[in-house]
């Protein structure tokens, strides 16, 4: 087992054998605690697989399946694409009921501006059709038409989430560069000898 110091984390490189290793990262900082262990590196030690992996790989086994918060922006802007294209499928255009649609970007900015995550968000939608005044169509077939887009929007919402990066994601990406680098010189050294 190998301890490397970089920074304010410890990076433990425990060797199994041939062509496998576990790789432990913990640090003072941030309080991260990760590890993945590779069953098989090929030929290269754990040193030489890590040096010569991609910070996607790098990043994707150390913490899989992390996703960073909500980005309310990114998820507005889907939301707002996804109405307009409902609408647009339905033959109601910009110019259709404009007070309706003055009400419905109030409603939808006001929502914006409260929402700071995704299950915020899902209870805001499932509460949209209750600020949106959709008695400002006339045409009460445009109404429904509207209103069924509205309800498949709460409904179907999730797929129009988008996320931030997580910070784990960014401490590792950076981390990933330094840890190269040292292995690489460390390398370098090595030959020198």
């Amino acid at each position: 087992m190998e301890t490397l110091r970089i920074g304010y984390t410890d990076i433990i490189f425990k060797d199994d054998g041939p062509g496998r290793g576990k790789l432990m990262i913990s640090d003072d900082d941030w309080g991260y605690n990760f590890s993945y262990f590779w069953g098989s590196t090929g030929k290269d030690t754990l040193k030489e697989f890590i040096a010569s992996t991609n910070v996607g790989y790098f990043t994707g086994k150390l913490s899989p399946n992390l996703k960073g918060p909500l980005d309310v922006k990114k998820t507005f802007r889907n939301i707002r694409a996804s109405l307009k294209e409902s609408f647009e499928a339905s033959s109601l255009y910009w110019y259709h009921h404009q007070e309706f649609q003055k009400d419905m970007r109030e409603a939808l900015n006001d929502v914006q501006s409260e929402v700071c995550d995704d299950r915020g968000l899902i209870d805001s939608l499932d509460s949209i059709e209750n600020n949106v005044n959709f008695f400002l169509i006339d045409d009460s077939y445009d109404r429904k038409i509207i209103e069924s887009i509205f309800n498949n929007i709460s409904c179907e919402c999730w797929y129009m989430f988008e996320y931030a990066e997580p910070r784990e994601h960014k401490f590792l990406e950076k981390l990933h560069k330094k840890l190269v680098k040292h292995i690489k010189n460390e390398q370098k050294r090595a030959v020198k000898v």
